[in-house]
């Protein structure tokens, strides 16, 4: 439990971070817009973890300059990648930063990323589709993927879930396609448990839904 500025935080799952940390992968962390992400960042911060958040410019223009700067003074790292990067995943920029055993953020549940690189997926009954770009990040990289989510629990009540997903490893394209999809549908099945039980805090302003 952490308390802080008023607020009472509670984790479930930073022993995997803290294990991934330790052993030198640092890792990928695949965010939903569910909650508030800052509290997420006071959580990093305590564990003394280094965190670099990829954001889309779409994305990152949602974000009010309040909460960008608040990030910022916690020593988190904000990159923005532009529509006209040829890569979701910011160039090297994310491989150096795991590889120097830092944690990336990226959002699952939004698609800020080129339109090509997504992935489809069932989710609450439909089909989605949503970013290849963080399941892709930790099969390139070899770094362990997690689902966090945030939920407020109360009146400056918070807690932080943090799940690892499986370890995505392909030695062929035909592999490598597979292992993808089945860690976003692995993210995608941990969202949709997220949501059903905590509906009024999922906030995605854009419709995401495809066909059925």
């Amino acid at each position: 439990m952490n308390k802080r500025d008023g607020l009472t935080i509670t984790s479930e799952g930073g022993q995997h971070l803290l294990k991934a940390a330790k052993e030198g992968w640092g890792g990928i962390i695949v965010t939903s817009h569910i909650g508030n992400y800052e509290i997420s960042a006071i959580a990093f911060k305590k564990y003394g973890l280094k965190l670099m958040i990829m954001m889309g410019e779409k994305e990152a223009n949602q974000v009010a300059r309040q909460q960008r700067e608040s990030l910022e003074k916690r020593e988190i790292i904000i990159h923005v990648s532009s529509t006209e990067e040829p890569s979701p995943l910011g160039g090297i920029e994310a491989l150096n930063f795991l590889r120097d055993g830092g944690f990336v953020s990226i959002a699952g549940d939004i698609v800020w990323t080129d339109q090509r690189s997504l992935c489809s997926v069932r989710l609450l009954g439909h089909e989605v589709k949503i970013p290849s770009a963080p399941f892709l990040l930790g099969l390139i990289s070899g770094s362990p993927v997690f689902a966090l989510f945030t939920f407020r629990i109360g009146k400056g009540n918070h807690r932080i879930v943090i799940s690892p997903l499986p370890r995505i490893i392909a030695s062929s394209r035909t592999d490598r396609i597979a292992a993808i999809q089945a860690s976003a549908q692995e993210y995608a099945s941990a969202l949709e448990k997220a949501v059903r039980s905590h509906p009024h805090q999922w906030y995605v302003f854009e419709p995401i839904f495809g066909v059925d």
